[in-house]
């Protein structure tokens, strides 16, 4: 069963490998909470279960990977090398006892907490061309295509004579060489 975190989507866009990994441990802590909530396991049966455990795929152990509560970026251009993802990250290492919280961290970091101010620009800026008040009678959709323009065109011959001023020399009735 692979567990998939809501936010999961979002996030692959933007930081697939960060993502990926995310991912990973969703699994895991999913392997962990059924290890745990086993009532046929005694304690010491779920602690030798719970000892077993490895990242997805590998053999690697999780406390193997030497990640801690920080966010490190890909690159310097975000203006720092790491961020605690709570008081004293650096110093928090992430276990099986700790992986929920350091996804939701990450994740929130990565979507919310880490992009807030970038957010806020944005959303000053653009509501000085368009009033945010009026962007409510858009659906998402709508408003992305507005944005964006249309992904993936489907353009016909018709329709490229139509909508396109031929330059340069060309008319209309120019033959293609």
């Amino acid at each position: 069963m692979v567990f998939r975190h809501p936010q999961q989507h979002g996030l692959h866009r933007h930081e697939p490998y960060l993502a990926k990994f995310l991912g990973s441990l969703d699994v895991l802590a999913e392997q962990k909470r059924s290890i745990l909530s086993d009532t046929v396991l005694t304690e010491s049966q779920k602690q030798e279960n719970l000892d077993g455990l490895n990242l997805p795929g590998t053999s690697a152990k999780l406390e193997d990977l030497c990640v801690f509560f920080q966010f490190t970026p890909s690159s310097k251009v975000y203006g720092y090398t790491e961020f605690d993802l709570k008081p004293g990250g650096q110093h928090i290492p992430l276990s099986l006892q700790n992986i929920e919280e350091y996804c939701d961290l990450s994740r929130s970091f990565c979507l919310d907490t880490g992009i807030r101010r970038q957010m806020e620009a944005f959303k000053g800026g653009f509501n000085t061309v368009f009033s945010l008040s009026h962007v409510k009678m858009f659906t998402p959709q709508e408003f992305r295509l507005l944005l964006c323009g249309e992904m993936s065109p489907d353009w016909s011959r018709d329709d490229l004579l139509e909508y396109t001023e031929p330059k340069f020399g060309y008319t209309r009735e120019s033959q293609a060489s």
